[in-house]
């Protein structure tokens, strides 16, 4: 079932967040985790995959008005599931479309870093739209 995110949900959405930064070996706190989780249930757009109580996966939503068009368009700004290949990023990802699609956006931007992701992607008609270059500043 997806549903829209409560601040209730903070802790298993906090629970797979951690898992997604360590499989990225990313370092983050539990507190800065809790924070952003709660801005992001708070001021976006934020659905959640639930089965039996458990929440298994999640995704917020940005809908901005185009600066220079005005049209609304949509991006995502967290997404992760608890299992990869078992359909809960793609069943949120279409409630994600579908509710931009109601707020007028014509158009949905999404950006992921792993292969499996990005195949999910084009095969749901995305395209490649723009790259992006990471360097570490030490």
């Amino acid at each position: 079932m997806i549903r829209r995110a409560a601040l209730s949900d903070l802790t298993q959405l906090a629970v797979l967040a951690e898992d997604y930064c360590r499989r990225r070996k990313e370092v983050a706190s539990r507190a800065r985790i809790l924070a952003t989780l709660s801005e992001q249930i708070t001021d976006l757009p934020f659905f959640v995959v639930e089965k039996q109580g458990k929440v298994l996966g999640g995704l917020s939503l940005h809908v901005i008005d185009h600066p220079f068009s005005g049209r609304p368009i949509a991006g995502k700004a967290l997404w992760y599931t608890s299992e990869e290949g078992r359909g809960y990023g793609l069943s949120l990802l279409r409630h994600a479309e579908k509710y931009a699609r109601s707020l007028g956006a014509r158009e949905m931007w999404v950006g992921v870093e792993d292969e499996r992701a990005s195949a999910l992607l084009q095969a749901r008609g995305y395209g490649l739209a723009e790259r992006k270059f990471r360097k570490a500043l030490s």
